[in-house]
């Protein structure tokens, strides 16, 4: 049975202050995560077919003639390299995850960090005349 800090009857009062701040402050402020990686070329094969099939990833991959355009996880990135040393390639596109803390919602995070870029590439331009 676990014990009991306060006794029967007794009450506690909290108080607090809230503080707003910026990420850049402090990483306490950080409303989420955000990553980014390629998304993969794969060549296509039997054996190198069922593991990208089987596979989880954040984007459903798609096969186009002899090639997989997908996104693995690395311990398969790893088998398939096992298999051909050259079956995997980076493409030229992205992928952005932006994973929020629940204070915030991810898409709101996006906005506000594409604001907070521009900001500074309009300080940048300033500081260049």
């Amino acid at each position: 049975m676990k014990e009991r800090i306060l006794g029967e009857g007794h009450k506690i009062e909290l108080v607090a202050t809230a503080i707003l701040g910026l990420g850049s402050q402090h990483a306490k402020f950080v409303p989420g995560l955000c990553f980014y990686r390629h998304v993969l070329e794969v060549k296509s094969s039997p054996d190198i077919d069922k593991l990208v099939q089987k596979s989880s990833s954040l984007i459903k991959a798609v096969k186009s003639g002899s090639k997989w355009t997908c996104d693995l996880p690395d311990g398969v990135i790893e088998d398939i390299i096992k298999i051909d040393k050259d079956a995997v390639k980076d493409t030229e596109e992205l992928l952005l995850v932006v994973e929020s803390y629940g204070n915030m919602p991810a898409k709101d995070i996006f906005a506000k960090a594409v604001e907070s870029l521009e900001d500074n590439l309009d300080e940048v331009v300033k500081a260049l005349k």
